[in-house]
């Protein structure tokens, strides 16, 4: 709210309104004298003005009531302007901050207010004091008595006018200084503001850096809503202007704050824009981090279900029923995914466009490779698909009715209808067909059979967790990595036991093979097949270890540079603190 004052020009001056009341009219026996205000009459007494002998009774008698009710109105405006003066002292020095100038501004005001109520009084003393002189019906000492009276009158009027004009004049400058170094500190802090923000636009949103521009956005509105405050003042801006300056103050005034709530705005806005977007991009980020993640944990699983079908070929019916259910069932999810992959790819790329961001290209290069191995695991669920066909069955793979239709144990219902079973299986059709031919009733090979079945089950579980853990590495912090890997590596040493009895469980049936004249190269195959496999599962194993060292290293390397840089920064500072007594040092004289 803008306050336009009038400076308090409707008060009287004693060079103008005053001067039209006749103070030098007197009696016809009385000479003209002008009027003046003696030093030493400082308070006013009023006793009984003595009256002319020669004057009439009736005359008399009407110019002494006159001259009582001038009396009396007299000692109402000197009452009331003895109060005026005494509140006017008392007045405290202008405050030492905004609100408090304002207030004292405000009451000032009212004060002024107050005066103008009371200005008509003063006149109709001074108006009837000149009447009662113009008449002439006043003693010689009652006219020079009410000649002071007004000359006093009017100087303690107009002193008291001066100093409240004065008064409001030492605020107003004080307020308008305060109120313009206000404006001044903000639009010190908006230039310092804004500078800050351009740094801020010119950062890249990288997701590496998603966290700190965030907190650093964060800071920024609590420094916005910290000087929100100091804006909201300005909304009460005090200015008093008179009839030579309105129009300039008024417009250089609202030109500042017209400039300034501009760039307030400006910041605002950007503050808000450039949250949304932080915030957009990072759940954009970690959604495509989540569906990363996910695609990655399916495809492992995947592609530890087809070593599975590699490790153990179905022979029997219902197992080549369930297999192909399987397969099936993977092909719809993989195909479902492979959208979902495409898609992930594009937003990437979309997002790589507007950046040079390495975390970028790294996911960009993650995808691509999870892509070859997508083709892979293609490939092989073709492969397995292919064997199902050669051993006589025939299906679709495909078919979404068996995919939608076929669930648990139903593969007895009426979608199997769609699978037509050979009764001519050919000699070749898997190494499993042949095993089958040669005794099964053998203890020692369904003992083996079962321990190398358990035993992969446990490998496949095992490589299926490095492989979750290897998806998530790069997140993890060293200690976090080293906790996996060391419970990992208790569970494979849990299980040497267990890969040693399959062993000799294995090296058992070669022999009993051998004495019984049959062929041994199809245990010795799986004995080969499970060795290679507990191999290279150890050298995962021991390729994580190495990573960890690394990073552990790089850790303490860092760690010991850290410590390097702040004893050099010690140094530093005691150098530059005791450069000039060293130099110094060599010129003292004892």
């Amino acid at each position: 709210m803008m306050y336009v004052m009038c400076l308090f020009q409707s008060l009287p001056h004693s060079g103008d309104d005053i001067g039209e009341l006749d103070l030098s009219i007197a009696s016809d026996s009385t000479p003209v004298s002008p009027v003046t205000t003696p030093g030493t009459e400082s308070t006013l007494t009023f006793a009984n003005f003595g009256m002319p002998a020669s004057r009439p009774m009736s005359l008399a008698t009407n110019v002494s009531v006159e001259l009582g009710g001038y009396q009396v109105a007299l000692e109402d405006v000197l009452t009331w302007l003895l109060e005026a003066e005494d509140k006017l002292n008392h007045a405290p020095e202008p405050g030492s901050t905004l609100d408090i100038l304002k207030q004292q501004f405000h009451e000032h005001e009212t004060f002024l207010m107050e005066l103008s109520g009371h200005q008509d009084g003063v006149g109709t003393v001074l108006e009837e004091g000149a009447r009662l002189l113009a008449e002439g019906g006043l003693h010689k000492d009652e006219e020079h008595e009410v000649r002071v009276q007004m000359s006093l009158l009017n100087s303690r009027w107009e002193g008291l006018r001066m100093r409240a004009m004065e008064r409001q004049t030492r605020i107003h400058e004080v307020l308008m200084q305060m109120q313009q170094a206000q404006l001044d500190a903000l639009r010190q802090w908006l230039t310092k503001t804004e500078d800050r923000i351009s740094l801020m636009a010119a950062t890249e949103l990288n997701p590496s850096t998603f966290e700190e521009q965030l907190k650093h956005l964060n800071e920024l509105e609590q420094d916005i809503h910290a000087q929100q405050d100091v804006v909201d003042g300005m909304r009460n801006m005090v200015v008093v202007v008179d009839e030579e300056n309105s129009e300039a103050v008024y417009a250089q005034m609202e030109d500042q704050l017209s400039a300034l709530g501009e760039r307030w705005s400006h910041i605002g806005q950007w503050k808000e824009e450039r949250h949304q977007r932080l915030e957009s991009l990072s759940a954009l980020w970690q959604s495509i981090t989540d569906d990363y993640k996910r695609l990655v944990a399916w495809l492992n699983e995947t592609e530890i279900t087809l070593k599975q079908m590699e490790a153990n070929p179905a022979s029997e019916f219902g197992e080549v029923l369930d297999r192909i259910k399987k397969l099936q069932i993977l092909k719809a999810e993989m195909d479902i995914n492979q959208k979902k992959l495409t898609s992930l790819q594009e937003s990437i790329q979309d997002l790589d466009g507007n950046s040079s961001s390495s975390e970028y290209a790294s996911i960009l290069e993650k995808i691509e490779n999870l892509q070859d191995r997508w083709e892979a695991v293609g490939q092989i669920m073709e492969v397995q698909s292919q064997r199902i066909t050669n051993s006589g069955f025939e299906f679709d793979l495909m078919s979404e009715e068996n995919v939608t239709t076929i669930k648990g144990n139903e593969w007895m219902s009426e979608t199997v209808t769609s699978i037509a079973y050979k009764e001519e299986i050919t000699a070749t059709s898997t190494p499993y067909s042949d095993s089958k031919k040669r005794r099964v009733d053998n203890t020692t090979k369904h003992e083996f059979e079962s321990a190398l079945l358990h035993l992969y089950k446990w490998l496949d579980y095992v490589d299926l967790e490095i492989g979750r853990s290897e998806g998530v590495f790069d997140e993890l912090s060293v200690e976090e990595k080293k906790v996996v890997y060391e419970d990992t590596l208790v569970d494979v040493d849990s299980h040497k036991n267990e890969y040693d009895k399959v062993l000799e469980i294995g090296k058992q049936l070669i022999d009993e093979l051998k004495n019984a004249n049959e062929s041994t190269e199809e245990e010795e195959s799986k004995i080969k097949d499970i060795q290679n496999c507990w191999v290279a599962t150890n050298n995962r194993l021991q390729e994580i270890k190495r990573r960890i060292d690394y990073l552990e290293e790089v850790k303490k390397f860092r760690t010991e540079l850290a410590n390097l840089n702040l004893m050099l920064e010690s140094y530093t500072k005691w150098f530059e603190t005791n450069k000039e007594n060293n130099q110094i040092e060599p010129f003292r004289v004892n």
